[in-house]
């Protein structure tokens, strides 16, 4: 209840995307929209709003949209992991040799982004990209990195740190449903 009665978490009760009303496919007739959230923990096809005292146990917030962990009880997916992806140059593609700005975003539920490393074959340290500050509280930040292409095949992968310390890992750690899954992606590209 404090979460969803605070005014800086922003949280929203969407009836409109982009000026025309909310489809069904997207939760129509109203849809929550939690900043820092996964998406999963936003109720679609709202209709009214009940005030309770305890947590909800619907179907989906015990049984579903929950990490299912070995060795541990079970806990509601919240807030998003931090994550960088590329988004430039695309992965399978061709690029010219030389000089390539590696561009993408990233984003975490716990605070902002400050830090991204980029890591290329063959080499396990990781480089600092350029991170842009953050345009607004609930959004992704844009970062780059500038690098000298040799021809051949490369693997670009890019970690993302926020200001919470939280290291976006390697492997994810496993959980049943596969919730929240933020590791460490490989972009493969080719260089002539």
């Amino acid at each position: 209840m404090a979460h969803a009665s605070d005014p800086a978490a922003e949280i929203l009760i969407a009836y409109e995307m982009n000026g025309e009303p909310l489809p069904a496919d997207h939760g129509a007739p109203f849809r929550l929209v939690v900043p820092h959230w996964y998406a999963v923990a936003s109720v679609k096809w709202l209709k009214r709003l009940d005030v309770i005292t305890e947590p909800f146990a619907g179907e989906f917030q015990t049984g579903h949209y929950v990490y299912q962990w070995a060795d541990r009880p079970f806990e509601p997916v919240t807030l998003m992991r931090v994550r960088a992806r590329i988004t430039d140059p695309a992965a399978t593609t061709t690029i010219p040799a030389g000089a390539c700005t590696i561009r993408g975003k990233a984003w975490s539920g716990s605070g902002p982004i400050t830090e991204v490393g980029l890591s290329f074959t063959g080499e396990s340290e990781w480089s600092p990209a350029v991170v842009e500050p953050p345009k607004g509280s609930s959004r992704w930040q844009d970062w780059s990195f500038v690098w000298e292409a040799t021809p051949g095949g490369h693997s670009l992968r890019a970690r993302a740190t926020d200001a919470s310390g939280n290291v976006q890992p390697e492997v994810p750690p496993w959980n049943r449903l596969g919730y929240g899954n933020n590791a460490v992606e490989v972009t493969y590209v080719d260089v002539r």
